[in-house]
């Protein structure tokens, strides 16, 4: 007599499971779970960073787990912060601001600090503490991802253990005042110093708030995420040898009940789920051969090979989030040696382009905070760092060393004997079609007389004068776009004035005088003059007229544009004795224009010839002693007021 036998649950241990599907229940064991930056007004009065306030921690997570992700990070503090601060005053202040009272770090190593939390998360805080000794405020760093603002943003609350419901002392749970909000009592406050935050929609069709910065690379977290799993997978085929992409069928019996079912599953998934335990090997015991469990492979276990294919093209998205120019100044992709004559370049891009923005920030706010708390009267400012590769590069190149050791005459005789692509070797740059013919028999440019004469009218016929226009912002010319420079100029404008006194110094800027300041605000004249004062203090205004620093606060997208102007470089030497520049550069140092990329490119147009990189041929440095391949001028980009 054929008896039911009842079912008998296998004994399992450490087995990995994709989906399965039976004739009656498909389970999904692993999912991935989409980490949003939602903003939700916490009842208690804080504003909560992701739907369990962990969203920091989750970032942070990102930066520990991915090698990639993390190595372009330090390398960018390292870029930012490693030639440390400088000091535009006395050596003996300098020394006392540095060493920051009696707080256990100093300016320079918490410059560090901010640097880091800013590429993580976009913002750093930092912490005013007044000395009741010597009556002097003292600056500390608090991790971003322990703080969350109130709804207006006066106050912040800061807790070690943001993943608990009751905030207490056991969780060292506090509240500091906003920078801008404290009293003549206040001892403690803090500085938040953050890029502008945007809205963008979330997963669930709500919008973010705008509380919180969305960090630089958002556009790459899969891709870092991704990288992540794959990292874990690698681990799991050397320890366990493989990773299973299989079907499980138990074939003693159906369970007796829906509860009973769900809980073998769940132990299975439990197992599958964990990424320390994929990967090893399923042991069952069953009554019978009939009774065993079969396993059936989905996909030939050849989950490595998909790994690989997946990692096709992840770097380059991990690496274009974090708007890397060269992956080679990060440590990554070297194909050759390190020491490359393209990383010169780029570093200089990158530097001007990135690292230079995200110093500001920093000074910007050091300075901010030690001026109107402790009175200091220099200013705060990172000193310039070099790959220091320029030896490397020229002791691979021969030719280059014999050339630095010539006249400037009789390198540019050699240099005519050359074709284009031997020249272009000269700077490691890739050979260009039809560059095998020897650069003076190419047709000739602005090398007649006549023709540098032509383009010399053309300049003299366009441009403004620089006196009739207010400069707020200048870099060297890099290739940026108009409108990247402008989107750069806000991304990180350190904005610390409030609504009235960000009214008052447009009025001022725009010639008000001060009884129609006092009416166009709605002020009392003692409001009024209190701003004044605070304005002036701050450095914003002088007498009645917007200092520099005053009108590049206020500016906005309506009042600013880009206009270019040609320069002497501020670390050129002078011409030695008897020396003497082209008449190009002469008469456009001369002129003292600026002029719009429009005019500029017309003029590239009319000659046949890319003006941006007219500046003339080898110059023979009398410091250095050594020939540089271009003048001792440069085209600036201006930020300019309309």
């Amino acid at each position: 007599m054929n008896k039911k036998q009842p079912f008998k649950k296998p004994l399992i241990k450490a087995v990995e499971v994709t989906p399965a599907q039976t004739a009656q229940t498909k389970h999904s064991f692993r999912e991935v779970e989409v980490i949003e930056p939602s903003e939700t007004l916490d009842k208690k009065g804080w504003v909560n960073w992701g739907g369990d306030n962990l969203y920091p921690q989750f970032l942070w997570s990102l930066y520990y787990k991915s090698p990639i992700h993390g190595g372009i990070i330090n390398s960018k503090v390292t870029y930012i912060t490693a030639g440390g601060l400088q000091y535009s005053g006395s050596d003996e202040e300098w020394n006392m601001i540095n060493k920051n009272g009696r707080s256990k770090h100093t300016l320079t190593e918490l410059s560090e600090s901010f640097a880091l939390d800013q590429e993580v998360g976009g913002s750093f805080y930092i912490l005013c503490k007044k000395d009741i000794l010597s009556k002097k405020w003292v600056f500390d760093h608090l991790c971003f991802e322990l703080i969350r603002p109130n709804e207006n943003e006066s106050m912040f609350f800061y807790s070690e253990n943001w993943a608990v419901k009751k905030q207490d002392e056991k969780t060292g749970f506090k509240q500091y005042v906003s920078y801008f909000n404290r009293t003549s009592e206040t001892t403690e406050c803090v500085l938040h110093v953050k890029s502008k935050a945007r809205q963008f929609i979330l997963e669930n069709k709500k919008l973010t708030s705008g509380y919180f910065p969305i960090p630089q690379y958002s556009g790459g977290i899969d891709s870092i995420m991704t990288d992540i799993e794959i990292n874990f997978f690698r681990l799991a085929e050397v320890v366990n040898g493989y990773k299973g992409g299989s079907l499980i069928s138990l074939n003693n019996g159906i369970p007796e009940s829906e509860e009973a079912g769900n809980k073998i599953v769940k132990d299975l998934k439990l197992n599958a789920s964990d990424k320390r335990k994929q990967g090893g090997i399923a042991v069952t015991f069953s009554d019978g051969k009939d009774r065993e469990p079969s396993i059936i492979q989905l996909n030939g276990n050849d989950l490595d090979k998909r790994y690989t294919a997946t990692e096709t093209g992840l770097l380059q998205k991990i690496m274009i989030s974090h708007s890397v120019i060269n992956p080679k100044l990060f440590g990554v992709m070297q194909t050759s040696s390190v020491f490359d004559a393209s990383l010169v370049g780029d570093f200089a891009i990158f530097k001007e382009t990135y690292a230079q923005y995200r110093q500001k920030s920093i000074e910007d706010a050091l300075n901010f905070a030690n001026k109107n708390l402790n009175g200091m009267t220099g200013e705060i400012s990172f000193a310039d760092y070099s790959l220091s590769i320029e030896a490397q590069i020229d002791e691979t190149n021969a030719v280059s060393q014999a050339l630095n050791k010539m006249s400037p005459l009789v390198a540019n005789k050699v240099l005519e004997s050359l074709t284009v692509n031997e020249i272009r070797a000269l700077g490691k740059l890739g050979s260009i079609e039809g560059g095998d013919v020897i650069a003076s028999q190419q047709p000739a440019t602005f090398k007649k007389e006549d023709d540098e004469t032509q383009i010399i009218d053309l300049f003299k016929n366009c441009g403004t004068d620089v006196s009739n226009v207010k400069i707020i912002q200048s870099q060297e010319f890099q290739g940026m776009t108009d409108e990247e420079i402008i989107n750069d100029f806000f991304t990180l404008k350190f904005q610390s004035l409030t609504d009235d006194q960000k009214m008052i110094l447009n009025l001022i800027k725009n010639g008000e005088s001060y009884d129609a300041i006092v009416k166009a605000t709605g002020l009392n004249p003692a409001e009024v003059s209190k701003n004044y004062i605070n304005l002036e203090k701050s450095g914003y205004i002088e007498g009645n007229e917007p200092t520099q620093k005053g009108l590049n606060e206020v500016a906005t997208r309506e009042t600013i544009e880009i206009a270019y102007t040609y320069e002497k470089k501020p670390n050129a030497p002078d011409l030695v004795a008897g020396g003497k520049s082209r008449p190009f550069c002469e008469t456009l140092i001369e002129l003292n224009r600026v002029y719009s990329r429009a005019e500029i490119n017309t003029i590239s147009g009319a000659v046949g010839r890319d003006v941006w990189s007219y500046r003339g041929g080898w110059y023979h440095n009398p410091e250095t002693d050594r020939n540089t391949p271009s003048c001792r001028h440069y085209w600036k980009q201006n930020v300019i007021l309309k």
